[in-house]
């Protein structure tokens, strides 16, 4: 039921994508430094979207990799205090009585 629900919310978002892109055909001037390009405002759209999308993927895996790379830490100082708590088991109690 899950998928269903999820498969149709795709295909309402296909369509609506379809629809604005059928309405939105007047092309634009997009200025950048070093040329000028005339693209229909669909397109425009479509590349704002994947830019941001790009950029905010690249922001999520640098946010993993710190967190990736803090849980490494983590993991070796469990491993060396764990290994310090077996070594203090170890040793053999000396009552001076």
């Amino acid at each position: 039921m899950k998928r269903l629900i999820i498969l149709f919310l795709l295909l309402l978002l296909a369509a609506l994508a379809a629809l604005l892109t059928a309405l939105n055909t007047e092309p634009v001037s997009f200025d950048y430094y070093l040329a000028q390009a005339q693209l229909p405002l669909a397109v425009m759209l479509l590349l704002s979207f994947v830019a941001g999308t790009v950029l905010t993927l690249l922001s999520c895996l640098a946010w993993l990799w710190h967190a990736h790379w803090q849980s490494r830490q983590l993991r070796k100082q469990l491993a060396t205090t764990q290994q310090e708590i077996r070594n203090l088991r170890d040793i053999p109690i000396k009552d001076h009585y």
